[in-house]
């Protein structure tokens, strides 16, 4: 499975699941999810409400649902997965030069993720001109940091690279939850 197909298999759950919902709501889904995956970074760190292992499981759930929220951003704002990853760049390795590696990944996918919302709030309600990047090379440095996470998670020496760990970690959250909820059915649970 490729990006373009998780895409468009999001927006045809979505559609079912939630009808055509503004933009925002996947925009605030995105919000949601990397916080919980900063929350999982630091429940880690301070050794409480967990496991290492149980951390680290969240936390790449927790990435698999940022995506997902990104494709529904995506599918919501008439952008394709395709032209954030004709942006993208593999993320600089900051295994050397940060002790804690994933935490950096977050604290920048945190950071771009403010910057497109900063975007996305300007082309509603217009800002004086310090948006230079578009909402898709947000996307793409953001998806970038991701990517980081996932690599360092996944496998930090792997040889694939790191796009290639966010994929599947990405496909693993669709395949083995997401899709198989249905909110129509059960507005609780999903399921």
């Amino acid at each position: 499975m490729d990006w373009k197909t998780l895409q468009t298999e999001q927006g045809e759950w979505e559609t079912a699941n939630f009808g055509l919902q503004p933009a925002w709501r996947p925009l605030m889904g995105m919000g949601e999810e990397i916080g919980e995956a900063m929350h999982c970074c630091l429940k880690m760190d301070q050794g409480i409400r967990g496991t290492k292992d149980q951390h680290i499981e969240n936390l790449k759930d927790a990435l698999g649902d940022v995506m997902i929220y990104m494709f529904g951003f995506l599918n919501r704002s008439g952008n394709d997965i395709m032209e954030v990853l004709d942006l993208y760049l593999e993320p600089e390795d900051l295994s050397t030069r940060y002790q804690d590696p994933v935490r950096e990944y977050l604290f920048r996918a945190n950071t771009q993720y403010g910057m497109l919302c900063a975007r996305y709030g300007a082309l509603i309600y217009p800002l004086p001109s310090i948006m230079t990047f578009t909402e898709e090379k947000y996307l793409a440095l953001m998806m970038s940091s991701l990517a980081g996470v996932a690599k360092q998670l996944i496998a930090p020496r792997g040889i694939e690279s790191a796009n290639f760990y966010l994929l599947a970690q990405t496909k693993y959250t669709w395949d083995g939850v997401v899709k198989k909820r249905d909110w129509k059915k059960n507005a609780h649970s999903g399921v």
